[in-house]
């Protein structure tokens, strides 16, 4: 008989998984500078084009938007016309989406966990050993490091723009929306990533907008 446990929130995983876990983690512990905001370029990451890509885009739309007051609609209109069509596309061909969403957290839990400046110089660090490691196939390895670009970039997006206005809600509106899709399922997650550059984009955005607002 088939025994289904749609409560279970992490999948079996193998050993080298969870030493690849440890080793993330063990970057948490590393000292960085509280004020350093550099540029988020990895020349580790071969995947970062598809941050960049993001970062422009959304960049142009946030922009436009501050000028025209651009809707939702032609927002989303004007990203797809920024971005190269061949960063618009998720693929998940050979992806084993339980263990990338796995591996993922750990990034995602230090933006909520660290100041956001520290988070992406810790956050880089990570992303420099999941791009080294052979602990992970080629497939997971490069969806992971698409996403965690995605991610970067979207956080250096929203610090770039609320340093300007120097109120400082940004950081608790980010940490609130991370948490958020930190605690919710599976496919919800992985329905945030898959609709990139949408989902991680429009959270920052929103962040900037409500902390120039109020």
């Amino acid at each position: 008989m088939l025994a289904l446990n749609g409560c279970e929130k992490n999948p079996q995983i193998d050993d080298s998984i969870m030493v690849l876990l440890s080793e993330l983690r063990s970057f948490t512990n590393d000292v960085v500078s509280p004020v350093l905001l550099s540029p988020p370029c990895n020349p580790d990451n071969y995947y970062e084009g598809w941050g960049e890509a993001m970062y422009y885009g959304v960049l142009n739309a946030f922009n436009e938007e501050q000028k025209t007051r651009l809707s939702i609609i032609d927002m989303e209109s004007k990203i797809e016309k920024t971005i190269p069509q061949e960063y618009l596309i998720m693929d998940t061909l050979g992806v084993n989406l339980k263990k990338t969403m796995l591996i993922f957290d750990e990034f995602l839990l230090v933006y909520i966990n660290k100041s956001l400046i520290e988070a992406l110089q810790i956050s880089s660090k990570m992303e420099s050993y999941i791009s080294k490691t052979r602990l992970i196939n080629d497939f997971d390895k490069g969806y992971l490091l698409k996403m965690i670009s995605v991610l970067k970039y979207s956080t250096y997006f929203g610090v770039l723009k609320s340093s300007k206005s120097g109120k400082g809600s940004f950081e608790k509106c980010w940490k609130r929306k991370l948490q958020s899709v930190n605690d919710s399922g599976f496919f919800e997650r992985n329905s945030c990533i898959l609709s990139w550059p949408f989902c991680f984009a429009y959270l920052a955005a929103d962040c900037v907008i409500e902390e120039i607002a109020n």
